[in-house]
């Protein structure tokens, strides 16, 4: 019986925007990962500090969000104008939408037990 080899170990694009490599040791994925820049700067980290920035970015979102709607309620209650401001805080609302969708794909790129790159090749 043959035995069934895996992808050779390196560095696989797991992602396009932005462009992640993730380290494939020939047997399982490793925590490292490289951010690619569109100015041509790579970023080495790990998968968890990747997460955790993803992760700030998008509590600080939801903190501006909570911020805005709590002076809309006050602005209101105390009678000023903040029935207008009511839609002000939706951009925010949206853009933390978005970012915790993100979050939960990049969770799943970069899981431990994410399937092997077959079919796919090395970068560099």
């Amino acid at each position: 019986m043959i035995p069934v080899s895996g992808p050779p170990a390196g560095w696989y694009a797991i992602s396009l925007k932005p462009s992640l490599l993730r380290w494939w040791n020939g047997a399982g994925w490793t925590d490292d990962v490289v951010v690619r820049a569109s100015s041509g700067v790579d970023s080495p980290q790990t998968g968890a500090a990747f997460l955790r920035r993803g992760r700030l970015f998008a509590t600080a979102f939801w903190i501006l969000a909570g911020l805005w709607v709590a002076l809309t309620v006050l602005m209101s209650v105390t009678g000023g104008y903040g029935v207008i401001w009511f839609l002000a805080p939706l951009p925010f609302i949206v853009v933390s939408i978005v970012f915790e969708a993100r979050l939960s794909g990049y969770r799943r790129l970069l899981a431990a037990d994410a399937p092997p790159p077959y079919g796919l090749h090395p970068i560099r």
